[in-house]
């Protein structure tokens, strides 16, 4: 991701990867929080993810009726392709898109479809929404 990110200079990058879903017995929502399969792909808070950027995801899933869950991270991804894109050049505006995972890292992995479908719907909207007048810089209220 960080090689080709430098070599076209994007201003915003999406990355798709999966997360761990949480509807696992001993797995505590209000520790690890919730991502849950069936629900859409997981939009995560946390310095990888462009607020300005995750607001707009947010509200064309809002108005498209387009299902999202909002994840809660505190640090940066660090696994995913999210970070790289993020550091190249000047910064670039990001969103990752987790879809919800059980089981991973083994050979029996699995999603749920409906979660990826979602996302690409998401996504192909939000692309349709950028202009090359868009300002992701986070403001100050």
């Amino acid at each position: 991701a960080a090689a080709g990110t430098f070599g076209i200079a994007p201003r915003v990058g999406i990355a798709v990867d999966v997360g761990f879903a949480t509807e696992v017995p001993g797995i505590s929502a209000d520790q690890y929080g919730e991502l849950i399969m069936g629900r859409g792909p997981g939009l995560t808070r946390n310095a990888d993810n462009n607020p300005v950027l995750l607001s707009r995801i947010m509200k064309i899933g809002d108005r498209k009726k387009i299902p999202y869950q909002l994840e809660t991270g505190h640090r940066s991804t660090g696994g995913t392709d999210t970070a790289a894109i993020q550091l190249s050049h000047g910064g670039v505006a990001t969103a990752l898109f987790s879809i919800p995972n059980r089981y991973m890292h083994t050979p029996v992995e699995i999603c749920d479809l409906r979660d990826a479908e979602a996302a690409a719907k998401l996504i192909a909207e939000t692309v349709a929404s950028l202009s090359p007048d868009d300002s992701f810089r986070p403001g100050i209220d």
